[in-house]
């Protein structure tokens, strides 16, 4: 029998705390299509760590 890597996914409140934002603005970047790719899984939002990471990625500035 093989197994399975097994990677957490992140409710809201591990995103916003991750973030450091209120869960508010979590839904907000949802609504206009800004925040990291959730899934849905039945009526929940999850999110991969990778995936928050390389969004973030994509938002780092170079410095000035």
């Amino acid at each position: 029998m093989s197994t399975l890597p097994v990677e957490c996914l992140w409710r809201i409140d591990e995103l916003a705390t991750y973030l450091d934002v209120p869960k508010d603005t979590i839904y907000e970047w949802r609504k206009s299509g800004l925040g990291p790719r959730a899934i849905k899984v039945g009526k929940s939002l999850r999110w991969r760590p990778k995936t928050v990471e390389l969004w973030l990625d994509e938002r780092e500035e170079e410095a000035a």
